[in-house]
């Protein structure tokens, strides 16, 4: 059928109005919809000045035209002029930023090489890059509730420590790991800090550590007792949920953490589940320490399920409190055994009989923070367990968020809206626990 001059007229009218309304929604975290990996609250200075330009720019006839597009980042994008996208347009001058530009590049190659089309995204580097750090750490990845306190009455006798509550320090995880002769084994401590994501130490899931028990295969969450099948107080009359089990979808160790080095600097590994926890009184996520500020003095505590006068592995979870030390001192104390430390590492500990010990490593450093807990470090190494005048060694968090969040937003799996909590009754409930005990 032919179109007449009228109706190609008509179409052509409908074509920009169409168009108009699509750019009119984009922003920089794609079409219309805010990018799932961030809350969406959360803007940039780039973003805003993309969305206002996309807004009043007068609109070309390629611009009209434009396709979605992938960046070099891996992230969707729209490939329009470069002068059309101000996040990139802004780093010409920028020597740092060349390479990221010429990857960037999209469209036919017959366009016009002068003012090339680029496909324009989110960043305007690469996100791994020394440039974008500051960036990424504008972006609030972390839930805003976490690190709840809970006030326990009951306490009874980690080593030198005490048994923490049923539901106390929830963001505590077991690994499993999986052999190739499909045994399972129970290994490190873990601490959730997103709904997807927990933290733990690089030699807990270093492939160099892991020949014999196999890598990582699942996450355990809201674990107390691991005898039991239905955690409960003495009478019966509060219980805890079933545990909740994720498969491992992905194991990120630091690539700085070194297997061969005595000082296990960059001691810290993410691991990311595959199904998102759902928080509850018993599973919840920890807040981390941002202020790199170290602290010289006051009281940190640890959790987990490690060895204890009387047990190489304790049953129930346990807490301790632990001092802080300068780090000066601890670093002399090291240097008499050839190992220098780094400021990425911070120190806690050295009473006798209280230490974190086997069993512990991967697990936070935690300090109160008002009503909430902060997790500072990650349990890493030490000269025996509970040696006085010896403190522990733990990785120094606050020193990697930008590395954290960095890697949060290029797997670009996290979710802006955390899953609503579960409302608890206090009375007997049933489930089956792990069986990988």
């Amino acid at each position: 059928m032919r179109l007449t001059t009228k109706w190609l007229g008509l179409c052509f009218v409908l074509l920009v109005i169409n168009v108009q309304d699509i750019i009119s929604n984009f922003t920089t975290r794609g079409y219309g919809q805010p990018f799932d990996g961030y809350d969406s609250d959360v803007t940039t200075e780039a973003s805003v000045s993309s969305e206002e330009s996309f807004k009043t720019t007068n609109l070309t006839v390629e611009l009209k035209f434009a396709i979605e597009c992938e960046t070099p980042n891996h992230d969707s994008g729209i490939c329009i002029e470069i002068k059309q996208c101000p996040i990139l347009y802004k780093q010409l001058p920028n020597v740092n930023a060349r390479k990221f530009l010429q990857v960037s590049q999209c469209g036919l190659n017959i366009e016009d090489g002068n003012m090339p089309k680029v496909c324009c995204g989110k960043f305007d580097n690469y996100i791994h890059s020394e440039n974008n750090i500051s960036r990424v750490e504008d972006y609030n990845i972390f839930p805003k509730k976490c690190g709840p306190k809970k006030v326990t009455l009951l306490r009874s006798r980690i080593l030198g420590g005490t048994k923490a509550a049923i539901g106390e320090f929830p963001w505590m995880a077991r690994l499993i790991h999986n052999n190739n002769h499909n045994y399972k084994s129970v290994g490190c401590s873990a601490f959730l800090i997103h709904t997807k994501y927990v933290l733990t130490a690089a030699h807990c899931v270093h492939k160099a550590h892991t020949t014999i028990r196999g890598p990582v295969f699942s996450v355990i969450l809201g674990e107390h007792n691991t005898e039991t099948k239905v955690d409960c107080n003495p009478l019966g009359t509060y219980c805890a949920d079933p545990l909740q089990i994720s498969r491992v979808g992905k194991v990120i160790v630091h690539p700085g953490y070194n297997v061969d080095s005595p000082g296990h600097y960059n001691d810290i590994a993410i691991i990311h589940m595959k199904k998102a926890a759902r928080i509850s009184e018993f599973v919840q996520p920890i807040c981390l320490q941002t202020d790199p500020t170290p602290i010289n003095s006051g009281i940190y505590l640890i959790s987990g399920w490690g060895k204890t006068e009387d047990e190489m592995f304790s049953k129930i979870k346990m807490k301790l409190e632990v001092p802080a030390v300068e780090f000066k001192d601890c670093s002399r104390k090291y240097n008499e055994v050839g190992i220098e430390l780094q400021d990425t590492q911070i120190c806690a500990g050295g009473e006798e009989g209280k230490d974190s010990c086997t069993g512990d490593s991967g697990g936070p450093l935690i300090m109160e923070n008002g009503t909430n807990y902060l997790a500072v470090g990650v349990v890493s190494y030490g000269l025996g367990c509970g040696n006085k005048g010896w403190p522990g060694v733990y990785t120094n968090i606050p020193t990697f968020i930008p590395w954290i969040k960095q890697q949060i937003i290029a797997n670009s799996l996290v979710s802006s809206k955390s899953p609503k909590q579960k409302k608890h009754h206090n009375k007997k409930k049933g489930g089956v626990k792990s069986s990988n005990k």
